[in-house]
């Protein structure tokens, strides 16, 4: 049976320094800025890369359980992914970053609780990022569906 998606991708950024603190990253015709935070020595104007690194985790996750949730067919009111980092000065490591958590949280049509509850497990099982970074950093990842509060 042929894969449901393409077996492989290459993605590319090219990331430019703004003159001052920061800069922006072009990825696909897309641009995002980034800076360092003010308490770093940065100005703060857009988000630091350990908040946009957050941001690709969590999108992964919530595109992970998007496709899961179509090829099932569950029905979801909502989704969204809350995720923090814990990122620790090490003498002579410098900063590490030490540890990922995210919540994944599914607002359900009625009915569908199980099977969104399925998806999500499914895109924490599949999202590639998270996996991928597993084996150096611990990743914690909860799962909350809730039924749709009428």
């Amino acid at each position: 049976m042929a894969p449901l998606y393409p077996p492989e991708m290459e993605c590319a950024v090219e990331a430019r320094w703004d003159g001052s603190t920061g800069g922006v990253a072009e990825a696909g015709g897309f641009k995002v800025g980034f800076d360092t935070p003010p308490e770093y020595g940065g100005g703060g104007s857009a988000p630091c890369p350990d908040q946009l690194f957050l941001a690709a985790l969590s999108g992964c996750l919530l595109d992970t359980f998007i496709s899961f949730k179509n090829r099932l067919g569950a029905q979801a009111v909502d989704a969204f992914v809350s995720a923090s980092c814990r990122v620790e000065l090490r003498d002579r490591e410098g900063y590490r970053l030490v540890g990922v958590s995210a919540t994944l949280s599914v607002v359900s049509a009625p009915g569908m609780e199980e099977l969104n509850r399925r998806c999500a497990e499914l895109a924490v099982e599949h999202c590639h990022l998270t996996r991928s970074i597993e084996a150096a950093v611990p990743v914690s990842c909860v799962i909350r569906v809730d039924p749709r509060q009428t």
